[in-house]
């Protein structure tokens, strides 16, 4: 079945005006069109309506691309200006014309009838393939299509299912005895950042970029003068703004971070004139306390589970036979304190905390470099709202003397997404 639903005006040049006859020749792309894709055909010249479908005149006929005027019509001039409208298949729908031929044809019965190549006809229902899970949608109440995967499977969420997440902390190189109740962490405490330029050459200028913000340094008889010059007020106001302490020592201006563990951008050198150049060190790399985190806790944000199992393990051997207590959070808690330093509770994460675990460690097997502890405490949790990450702070239950320098603690979470 054609689907004759677009309205087109066939173009002057394709017709063409029997001189003193009746009959209207179409180009031969028109060749095919029957009586019942007339519209309207009026000739201009001499104001004589040949065909009507809104008004239901009807004075001539078409076959094989050939109009043929009914016989009480005037005879036709070539010069005579035709307007012909018709009704045409619409190439770019022609595929729904596929579909408009199956509703006619006889719904299959599920559960009785069968399936046989080449005959069974259907609607194809189509997917996107979205290898990554993302969103198809821009909003909430969009139409979307169905999402199939690399091999063309449906994409579905289970309602539950399993994850295990990972975390570490490798303390620092040190041997420090712990307290019992001492936090344990990647550092002992926030660092500031601190990067030293030393000045080189013997002329010219060259521009010095720190923390985005870009100042000259400008040669003046000694490199030393050239670095006090460097740490004038200006420089110092500007480059304080964006979280930096400007500071010189004889060849060398140093930057430094005003807060301890808010890090920036490393200064470069940049453009210039003469032999004036700088040379960079990272003096002292930024440290931020953070705790331990784990992405993915929930399948959306907002959402949440049951931690059913927690696994720790650590060739920080000198905490066998001890307890580890595991503090719970789902946003980044405040007042996080460093390694070897007494664990506080504050108010402010009240609204964080969720719960804490405690997991008794194993203790070392003869011949052993590592030692283990687990703990099954079937916990609800629920992420932040735009957020599916779960936060952890450790702390130590027991005094530890020695403990290994640099020692690592991996923890392993299995839990349940709803």
């Amino acid at each position: 079945m054609a689907n004759y639903s677009k309205l087109t005006v066939v173009a002057e040049a394709d017709i063409t005006p029997a001189s003193g006859g009746r009959t209207i020749t179409l180009a031969a792309a028109y060749s095919a069109v029957t009586n019942a894709q007339l519209h309207f055909i009026f000739n201009k010249t001499q104001s004589q309506l040949y065909y009507s479908l809104e008004e239901q005149n009807v004075k001539c006929s078409i076959a094989a691309g050939v109009i043929t005027l009914d016989i009480s019509l005037p005879v036709l001039a070539s010069t005579d200006k035709i307007h012909i409208e018709l009704w045409l298949e619409d190439t770019a729908s022609s595929g729904g014309s596929t579909a408009l031929e199956l509703i006619d044809d006889t719904v299959k019965v599920l559960g009785t009838d069968t399936y046989a190549e080449a005959t069974t006809k259907g609607l194809v229902v189509c997917g996107v393939r979205r290898d990554v899970d993302t969103s198809a949608v821009n909003t909430d109440n969009e139409v979307t299509p169905i999402l199939v995967d690399s091999l063309g499977r449906a994409k579905v969420v289970d309602q539950i299912r399993t994850v295990k997440l990972t975390g570490s902390i490798t303390r620092p190189a040190d041997t420090e005895n712990y307290t019992a109740g001492d936090a344990i962490n990647t550092y002992t405490a926030e660092v500031k950042q601190k990067e030293t330029v030393t000045l080189t050459g013997t002329g010219g200028t060259v521009n010095i970029i720190c923390a985005g913000v870009t100042k000259l340094a400008t040669f003046n008889g000694t490199l030393a003068q050239t670095a006090i010059d460097f740490d004038s007020v200006g420089n110092k106001a500007d480059y304080l703004a964006v979280g930096v302490v400007l500071t010189h020592s004889g060849d060398t201006v140093v930057f430094e971070a005003n807060v301890a563990g808010v890090p920036f951008t490393a200064p470069t050198g940049g453009s210039g004139t003469g032999d004036l150049a700088v040379t960079i060190a990272h003096t002292t790399a930024n440290a931020t306390l953070i705790p331990v985190s784990f992405a993915g806790a929930a399948r959306l944000n907002g959402g949440g589970g049951y931690l059913n199992e927690i696994k720790v393990e650590t060739d920080a051997t000198q905490f066998a036979s001890t307890t580890l207590r595991l503090w719970f959070f789902n946003d980044v808690p405040a007042s996080i304190v460093g390694d070897n330093v007494a664990f506080v509770n504050n108010f402010a994460n009240a609204s964080k905390r969720m719960c804490y675990v405690d997991v008794p460690m194993d203790a070392l097997l003869a011949g052993s470099d590592t030692i283990f502890g687990k703990s099954q405490p079937f916990y609800t949790y629920i992420c932040e709202t735009d957020d599916t990450t779960i936060y952890m702070l450790v702390q130590a239950l027991s005094a530890i003397t020695t403990p290994k320098s640099g020692g690592i603690f991996r923890f392993c979470l299995n839990t349940v997404q709803l």
